[in-house]
């Protein structure tokens, strides 16, 4: 796999690393490229650009050894933890990077920042209890299975600001998220669950054999102000 000379990690680490390339503006020409991971399956879903130019990537990982710096959770919480990573404009460092899951399966598939620079997260998670940074008044669920996630995160990942659940009795999957003038949070995805916790809903029953949902997290990051499906009869 191409990386370039005084790229972060130059050397594959694992059975699946993060890689992180930027191109030149036409597309044409490389302008870093580095690996990301430890030594067992670590994949990245989700990239941002801060206004610095620091780029942060989060993902899943299993490995026991992936790097980690100036980490809110310095180590795996289970078998798949979410992860997040901040690299330098060049790719040529690693600013600061941690493990963000609990005892279950976790990974992050979506992120954004604020002007603040704070980075915001969602994902899926397995974790039943002890996700980090929630508390009995974050979690709202119908069951087990896979439910939605959000998180805030200082700049620098010093430290989680706040982390919440929300999902019903099936696979509840978070494939995007976006922040609100007001700082609330958006979180939308496709869900299994026929038992969303609903709440202010645009379409309160579940259609279809895969329905889309959607939820809003207010800013203090303490209540899901809106839980809603989304779709028709078919697949969504």
């Amino acid at each position: 796999f191409p990386v370039t000379t005084g790229a972060y990690q130059r050397l594959y680490a694992g059975s699946q690393d993060c890689f992180v390339t930027m191109l030149g503006t036409g597309g044409n020409s490389l302008v870093f490229s580095t690996f990301l991971g430890g030594h067992d399956l670590d994949g990245c879903h989700a990239v941002a650009i801060a206004p610095s130019g620091t780029i942060y990537v989060a993902g899943a990982t299993r490995s026991p050894d992936f790097p980690v710096l100036g980490a809110f959770q310095s180590s795996s919480g289970g078998f798949l933890d979410g992860f997040v990573s901040e690299l330098s404009a060049d790719g040529s460092s690693l600013l600061s990077s941690s493990y963000l899951g609990g005892i279950g399966d976790d990974q992050i598939t979506a992120l954004t920042l604020d002007r603040a620079g704070n980075l915001y997260v969602a994902g899926g998670t397995t974790t039943q209890t002890g996700f980090p940074g929630t508390t009995a008044g974050v979690v709202t669920r119908n069951g087990s299975g896979t439910k939605g996630f959000a998180c805030k995160v200082a700049p620098a990942l010093v430290s989680l600001a706040w982390c919440s659940i929300v999902g019903g009795s099936g696979n509840d999957f978070v494939n995007a998220m976006a922040l609100e003038p007001n700082g609330g949070v958006v979180v939308g995805g496709q869900t299994t669950s026929v038992n969303l916790p609903v709440q202010d809903p645009l379409q309160g029953v579940f259609q279809g054999t895969t329905a889309g949902w959607f939820a809003v997290l207010n800013a203090a990051g303490n209540l899901w102000q809106t839980v809603s499906y989304a779709g028709g009869n078919g697949s969504n």
